[in-house]
C-alpha cells in the first residue's frame, strides 16, 4: 500500500457550502445553533466568500440577513456556539411510578477558524469517502460528517 499526503486548497465559498448543509439539516439531530453564544467577528470581509450569487450580497446591505453561522466562524475572531444536548438515562421515581428522560447539562463548542482548518484533515483522513463528496457534490451528511471531525476530532453521532 502507498500512502500519500496532499495539500488541497478551499474557498471560504466552498467551505461556506460545506457549512450551510450541515448547519441546515445535518446538525439537526445532535445540535443547535446559538447565536447567544457564539461569538461575531468584528469585521467580516464579505468579498472573501465568492461570488455576487451566494452568502455575501444580502448582508452587504442588510447584516440583519448575514448567515452567522457560515460568516462568523469563517472570520478572524468570530465562532459559532453549537450546544449539544445528550439524554443519559431514564429514572422510575417510587413514589408516583411514572418515568422521567434525564437530559445531560447542555454542552457549548465552539466552531472557529482553527477548528475548522484543523476539522478539514481530520475530516480528510477519517471521513475520505465524505470528503470526496465534499469536493463533488456535498450534502447535510457530508456537512454533519465536517462539523463532526471539526468539534471532536471523530464521529460521536451517527
Amino acid at each position: 500500500m502507498i500512502k500519500i499526503k496532499v495539500e488541497l486548497e478551499f474557498t471560504k465559498h466552498q467551505i461556506a457550502d460545506l457549512l450551510c448543509s450541515g448547519f441546515e439539516g445535518g446538525i439537526d439531530y445532535w445540535g443547535t445553533f446559538d447565536s447567544k453564544h457564539s461569538i461575531k467577528p468584528k469585521i467580516i470581509d464579505w468579498a472573501s466568500f465568492g461570488g455576487p450569487d451566494d452568502y455575501a450580497p444580502l448582508a452587504w446591505s442588510n447584516p440583519e440577513h448575514e448567515y452567522k453561522y457560515i460568516h462568523w466562524p469563517l472570520s478572524e475572531g468570530g465562532a459559532a456556539c453549537i450546544i449539544t444536548e445528550d439524554k443519559l438515562e431514564r429514572k422510575r421515581y417510587a413514589l408516583d411510578g411514572t418515568q422521567h428522560v434525564v437530559l445531560a447539562p447542555s454542552k457549548r463548542h465552539l466552531l472557529d477558524m482553527k477548528s475548522i482548518k484543523e476539522g478539514m484533515q481530520i475530516f480528510a483522513d477519517k471521513c475520505p469517502h465524505q470528503f470526496s463528496n465534499f469536493r463533488n457534490d456535498d450534502d447535510a451528511c457530508t456537512g454533519d460528517c465536517f462539523i463532526q471531525m471539526a468539534l471532536f476530532g471523530e464521529l460521536v453521532y451517527g
